[in-house]
C-alpha cells in the first residue's frame, strides 16, 4: 500500500481489558494516514468516552494494592497487527462517564485527556475529576461518601504503571461508643499499582488508630494502647 487518507465518524465502539475495564467510545472527525513517503500511520482525532468501567478488586490487606487477577490475562490486539502497535496516536479523549466499582470504592469521573505514542505504549496527558463517590473499607462499618479528587495523567510517565497518579479524599461523620463525634478523613494517593493510604480524625487519631476506632475502640482505649506502644494493625481488626 503505497499511501491512504481515510476520514471517519463511529459509535459504540467497544474496548476491554479483561477483568479490569470496559468501555464504550464514540469518534468524531477520526483521520488515518498513511504518507507515501513513510511506513507508519497515524491516527487522529476525538474520542468520546461515552461510558466506562474498572472494577479490578483491590487487597486491603497489602494497602490497598491491585489484587492478582485470575487467569491469563487478554492478549492486546495489537500484538497480532504489528503495523497498528506502531501507530502514531493523536487523540483528544472526552470523559463523559467513567465509573471505578470494586471492593473498596463506587466513584464517578469526568474529564478530558490527549493520547499520543502508540497503542504499544500510549502517553497520557490530563485530568480527570471525580464528581462523586463513596468507601467502604472492609474493617469498618462507616461509609465515606463526601469524595473528591483528580486522577493526573503524564504523558512523561508510562500508562498504567506510573500513571495516572490519583488524589483522592473522602469524609465521613462518626460518633463513637462514648458519644464523642469525629470527622473522619481517608485519603487515597498515588499510582494504581503503588497507592498509599491515610486516615486521621479531627480528634487527633492517625492512621494506626482511626481503623481501630471504627471498629468499635474508645479514645481512652486507644490512647491506652499508644501508651503501650501497641501498634493496631487494620487488617487484624474484628469489627464484632
Amino acid at each position: 500500500l503505497a499511501g491512504a487518507d481515510l476520514r471517519f465518524d463511529a459509535a459504540a465502539i467497544p474496548f476491554r481489558v479483561p477483568r479490569q475495564l470496559d468501555l464504550v467510545l464514540s469518534a468524531t472527525g477520526m483521520r488515518v494516514v498513511k504518507a507515501p513517503t513513510s511506513t507508519a500511520w497515524r491516527l487522529s482525532g476525538g474520542l468520546e468516552l461515552v461510558s466506562g468501567r474498572y472494577f479490578r478488586a483491590f487487597d486491603v490487606g497489602e494497602l490497598l494494592r491491585p489484587a492478582a487477577a485470575s487467569g491469563g490475562s487478554g492478549k492486546p490486539f495489537w500484538e497480532e497487527y504489528p503495523t497498528l502497535a506502531a501507530t502514531d496516536l493523536d487523540l483528544v479523549v472526552d470523559v463523559r462517564q467513567f465509573a471505578a466499582t470494586n471492593n473498596v470504592f463506587n466513584i464517578d469521573t469526568r474529564g478530558k485527556v490527549r493520547v499520543t505514542g502508540s497503542p504499544r505504549d500510549p502517553r497520557i496527558d490530563g485530568e480527570i475529576r471525580v464528581t462523586r463517590g463513596s468507601f467502604k473499607l472492609p474493617f469498618s462499618p462507616v461509609r465515606f461518601t463526601r469524595t473528591s479528587g483528580t486522577a493526573t495523567f503524564s504523558d512523561q510517565r508510562r500508562f498504567p504503571a506510573d500513571t495516572p497518579t490519583l488524589a483522592v479524599r473522602s469524609e465521613a461523620d462518626y460518633r463513637d461508643r462514648t458519644g464523642q463525634a469525629h470527622l473522619v478523613t481517608v485519603e487515597v494517593t498515588g499510582s494504581i499499582d503503588n497507592l498509599r493510604w491515610d486516615m486521621f480524625t479531627s480528634t487527633g487519631l492517625d492512621t494506626a488508630q482511626t481503623p481501630a476506632l471504627l471498629a468499635g475502640q474508645t479514645p481512652d482505649q486507644l490512647r491506652g494502647a499508644r501508651a503501650d506502644t501497641t501498634l493496631v494493625n487494620p487488617t487484624e481488626i474484628d469489627p464484632q
